[in-house]
């Protein structure tokens, strides 16, 4: 789900992007606020989450300047979080070099704090 306010952004880096992945197993719900209807992003998800058509086991809430530079991003981080028990909300926290190779570090809340390294 990506809420955007410049429609040319979002073209060249998500929309570009995700054309580019080895799987289209998933629900791309785009908000688009170009007016400015929504007066925060909060609002803007929420309307989006109401468009979700799909029973998704995941969502995931992404900027319009995102490039997702893996072509098999989507399947690749899937497979660590199923094996996750109720995992609750998870969101990247960054990404950092980790013996020569970059590395997403997602923050998995759920009553405790944990970290889940998935190697770029």
């Amino acid at each position: 789900m990506c809420v955007y306010n410049n429609k040319e952004k979002l073209e060249n880096f998500l929309i570009k992007s995700l054309n580019k992945q080895d799987s289209n197993d998933y629900e791309l719900i785009l908000v688009d606020n170009r007016n400015c209807e929504f007066k925060s992003a909060a609002s803007a998800l929420n309307y989006g989450a109401t468009k979700i058509k799909t029973n998704s086991d995941y969502w995931m809430f992404v900027h319009q300047n995102i490039e997702i530079t893996e072509d098999n991003f989507f399947q690749k981080n899937e497979n660590p979080m199923k094996n996750l028990k109720n995992p609750g909300i998870m969101g990247v926290a960054g990404r950092e070099r980790y013996n020569r190779r970059f590395i997403v570090i997602f923050m998995i809340l759920l009553g405790e704090r944990h970290i889940l390294i998935i190697p770029l």
